[in-house]
Parts: structure tokens; C-alpha cells; sequence
């Protein structure tokens, strides 16, 4: 998948014309607008049987302070399932039978094959829907903060 953001050169470089902070504060804000984006796509491709995972995701922001990068991540809250850890099986797929080291061991010796539900990829699927529109927010709600902060000079 390619994405192509206009103006990312002329954005980059306004925002390296600010100090850091005021820097970080606007990628944060136009970030978590653009991760809102895709976190409503997943929401409304979550499958629907009992509604646990629609209500699950979160968004984090985060700033690594070392390679100055700030990054947004849109997950299923690990919190809110309460025991029920299905979320993964379904977008990743699972195998079927016993879990134990040892009967692992035995089906590699027997050259058995265990049996392999894929799984649906609904997240990965919904990211591809939505991560144009995700991008666009995150450049228009990018230019229209660092045009209020132009605008307070």
C-alpha cells in the first residue's frame, strides 16, 4: 500500500521552523485526530456477536524523546476484554488441539500436522480502508493548527 500526503515538504518544514514543544503539541493533536479516523473504520468492521471488541479499542500517543518521533496507535484494550482474549484468534487465525510443550513435541516427532483456522484480518483490513482519509486528517489538522499558532504571532 503507497499513500501520498501533497504539501508534506512545506508541512515538515513550518514544523521544523517551531520549537520543539509547539512542534510535538501540534503532531500530537493532528495524530490522534488521524488515529480517531481509523479507530471509527475498526470499530465498524469489529465483528459484531457480542460487541466486547467494537468497545475495546484505544488510541495512544507517545513521543520518543531520543529519535524526536511521535507516534499513534490505535489497539484493542487488553483491559476490557475481562478474560475473553478472542480478539487476536479472530483477526490472526489459531490452531487447534493441545498447547503444551509436549504434545508439540510428539506431532513435530510424527511429522503430524496441526490443524490451522486463519483468520479474518479485519483489523489489517480496516487500517488499509481508512489510512488515506487518516492521513488527509492528519495534514489538514496539522496546517490548521500551525495556522492559529501564525495567526497568535
Amino acid at each position: 500500500m503507497e499513500l501520498t500526503l501533497t504539501g508534506a515538504e512545506e508541512l515538515l518544514a513550518a514544523l521544523r521552523s517551531l520549537d520543539e514543544k509547539a512542534s510535538t503539541k501540534i503532531m500530537k493533536k493532528a495524530l490522534r485526530a488521524g488515529a480517531k479516523v481509523i479507530e471509527t473504520h475498526a470499530q465498524q468492521d469489529a465483528p459484531k456477536r457480542t460487541g466486547v471488541m467494537a468497545a475495546a479499542f484505544k488510541i495512544k500517543v507517545s513521543q520518543k524523546k531520543r529519535n524526536h518521533r511521535v507516534t499513534a496507535t490505535v489497539a484493542l484494550n487488553a483491559s476490557a476484554f475481562k478474560g475473553k482474549f478472542y480478539a487476536l484468534f479472530v483477526n490472526y487465525g489459531r490452531h487447534v488441539g493441545l498447547r503444551t510443550l509436549a504434545s508439540l513435541y510428539r506431532a513435530k516427532q510424527s511429522k503430524q500436522e496441526q490443524k490451522f483456522i486463519p483468520g479474518t484480518r479485519w483489523m489489517n483490513k480496516s487500517f488499509e480502508k481508512s489510512a488515506s482519509q487518516a492521513l488527509s486528517v492528519i495534514s489538514d489538522v496539522a496546517k490548521q493548527e500551525l495556522d492559529s499558532i501564525k495567526g497568535e504571532k
